[in-house]
């Protein structure tokens, strides 16, 4: 098995799999995609805006909100240094974010799937990258 092949394992087994993610993505912090589920596009430029936001200052996400890839999120809630999240327009579906040493790891969740269930799957993936020194 290929590395773009094992990345996209994590993303397929560890996220999708679960029930509790929809659709899920990571890139390194350079905005450079390692592996996502199926037309789930997140543009570069998108990556490293979050990443910045994430390590830095969320504040310019109240007003512009959380863009990844063609969806658009209310920002909700930045944890410096370690997640971002983010909820749609009717509040039932949303997204989370958490970053890791060399990583960002995007999970959106859908209608019936409670923020709180996507959001843990999501941070496990990030502490067992971080562990692996990813």
């Amino acid at each position: 098995m290929g590395k773009k092949e094992q990345w996209q394992a994590y993303i397929d087994d560890g996220l999708l799999k679960t029930g509790m993610v929809t659709k899920a993505a990571i890139h390194g912090l350079d905005g450079t995609q390692w592996a996502t589920s199926k037309e789930f596009q997140i543009r570069t430029d998108q990556v490293t805006k979050l990443v910045s936001c994430i390590t830095g200052d969320c504040s310019r996400l109240h007003a512009d909100g959380i863009k990844v890839a063609s969806e658009s999120f209310t920002f909700t809630k930045c944890v410096p240094g370690h997640s971002l999240f983010g909820k749609n327009k009717n509040a039932d579906a949303g997204i989370c974010i958490y970053i890791s040493s060399q990583a960002i790891i995007f999970g959106i969740f859908e209608k019936g799937i409670q923020h709180e269930r996507c959001s843990g799957v999501i941070e496990r993936m990030a502490s067992y990258l971080q562990r692996h020194g990813l």
